[in-house]
């Protein structure tokens, strides 16, 4: 085990000290009761810490250094110069690893020799350099230029290797990092803040349109992509006070069979006064997918529309009125996935915008006054009541 750090450029008598933490097992006999002989037992003996100074000279580093007051436990490594964009001239990269040259124990005593909940430190006056990382900032994509903008202060300043690294709490330069075989790291509640989102315990009952929204995908999680999209029906509605609400999310990683059968399940659930809206891709391909869709949901108001434009476009109205606190949500088991992928889809990194998609689709369907959305088919006549009559239908006449 042992980790990699970038240090500042400097002379070749500088050094670096290097702490270590380890535990011991050894052997030992106690009498029990229910047994005629004595039966072994391993007691554990923790060690250090322990210091070391080592020069950084490359000779020096390959060849390694013993640590005092243990038999046989080394430190080597690798150091050589680093270059990357963002890194000054000079800049060098160490890799320390602990060793243990001891030899093979006893036959039944080879646990003696080895070493266990090993703690390997680094402490550098000068301060180490964080590693860049510029990946995004000449991304084609807009959000991704933003997020590294947004994210600039974020860096890594040590690598582990077999085991993940810590840096404790320091103001002004890191000068120490350490191994944690259990790191441990304080992560915001993924939720959105009060001011924005507001969580309602039941459905409003004001609520005068309503659309569910679908994203599709048809892949699930594989060795090859471990990762997928989501297949997202969002369902939403707008208010008597223009005041928006989800009421509910459908949220699937299934192939194209089971996502079918998912969109035909949510719509007997929403019921026959809810519309459905399917986006369509471009392509021959994505026409026959909405028409095959259609025919399956046939008794259902059904619509679709193709994608167009930027995505972060599409859903800048929906984020202007979510971060105005004008967007509320229904409590339900299914918040924390939907609420993951909203607070990173409009405040920071994340690699899935599916909840998104659906929900900037269902609101801008929503806003527009020109297209009435009935709540049932007795306000729009049945389900074969003439286009004319659906398009001429007003707030006069019923409810939409």
């Amino acid at each position: 085990m042992g980790m990699s750090v970038l240090l500042p450029p400097g002379k070749t008598t500088d050094k670096i000290r290097a702490t270590l933490r380890w535990a011991e097992y050894v052997p030992e006999k106690h009498e029990t009761k229910d047994a005629k002989r004595p039966r072994d037992f391993w007691r554990r003996v923790p060690h250090g810490p322990e210091s070391v100074d080592l020069p950084l000279e490359r000779k020096a580093i390959l060849t390694g250094v013993r640590l005092p007051n243990t038999a046989g436990i080394a430190i080597k490594g690798k150091l050589a110069e680093a270059e990357a964009p963002g890194l000054p001239k000079g800049t060098r990269a160490l890799s320390l690893f602990v060793v243990n040259e001891r030899p093979p124990g006893e036959k039944n005593k080879a646990d003696t020799e080895f070493i266990f909940q090993v703690e390997f430190e680094l402490s550098y006056v000068d301060g180490f350099l964080a590693r860049p990382n510029q990946r995004d900032g000449g991304s084609p994509e807009w959000d991704e230029r933003v997020v590294d903008l947004q994210f600039r202060d974020r860096a890594e300043y040590a690598v582990g290797h077999g085991v993940s690294v810590s840096i404790p709490k320091q103001g002004g330069r890191v000068t120490t990092a350490r191994t944690a075989w259990v790191p441990a790291a304080e992560v915001p509640r993924v939720i959105t803040h009060d001011d924005e989102a507001t969580i309602i315990d039941a459905p409003p009952t004001d609520v005068q349109k309503t659309v569910r929204r679908w994203d599709l995908a048809a892949s699930v999680p594989s060795h090859a992509n471990p990762d997928p999209d989501f297949t997202i029906g969002v369902k939403m509605g707008r208010r008597a006070n223009g005041r928006y609400v989800v009421l509910h999310a459908a949220m699937a990683r299934a192939r194209a069979g089971d996502v079918e059968d998912l969109i035909l399940r949510t719509a007997d659930f929403d019921g026959r006064g809810v519309p459905i809206l399917l986006p369509q891709d471009p392509g021959q391909a994505g026409v026959a997918q909405v028409a095959d869709l259609v025919k399956k949901l046939a008794g259902f108001v059904v619509s679709h529309e193709r994608e167009t434009g930027p995505k972060q476009t599409r859903a800048l109205p929906l984020s202007s009125q979510w971060q105005h606190g004008n967007v509320e949500i229904v409590r339900g088991g299914w918040n924390a996935d939907y609420l993951s992928q909203m607070e990173g889809a409009f405040t920071s990194r994340y690699s899935h915008d599916d909840a998104a998609d659906a929900s900037s689709g269902a609101f801008n369907y929503l806003s527009r006054s020109s297209e009435p959305v009935y709540e049932s088919w007795r306000d729009q006549g049945g389900p074969f009541a003439p286009r004319r009559d659906y398009k001429n239908y007003g707030p006069d006449r019923g409810r939409w």
